[in-house]
């Protein structure tokens, strides 16, 4: 979610709270996650979980050679899924951040994933 996606986790579930209380819209809202946390399924118009579509994975660590492995989480799946929307309009795109907190292996992953993008 592009204003909220940036917002700390105290922040966040406040930002959650004051769109699902100013909305007449059904939000979800299940145990530990907050509605920054879902999509909507544009077929159905259900919301889903994000959590639904980070894949599972077991990692064989003395198997690993390269710096640039990206194990995906809800915030990386949550990144990817912006970045390749903009990217798609040809949108320009500046990604912020200290050095090491993942600027490059973010749009890297996120081109790879993007066969058109070659």
């Amino acid at each position: 979610w592009s204003f909220g996606g940036s917002l700390n986790l105290q922040h966040r579930e406040a930002f959650a709270r004051w769109i699902g209380g100013m909305t007449t819209v059904a939000v979800p809202s299940v145990g530990d996650r907050t509605l920054l946390e879902y999509e909507v399924d544009v077929s159905d118009g259900e919301w889903v979980p994000l959590e639904n579509k980070v894949p599972s994975i077991e990692i064989e660590t003395h198997k690993i050679i390269a710096s640039d492995v990206l194990i995906s989480t809800i915030d990386t799946v949550r990144h990817e899924q912006l970045l390749q929307s903009w990217l798609k309009e040809r949108r320009p795109v500046l990604l912020c951040g200290p050095p090491g907190s993942g600027k490059t292996m973010t749009i890297t992953a996120c081109l790879r994933s993007m066969p058109e993008a070659e």
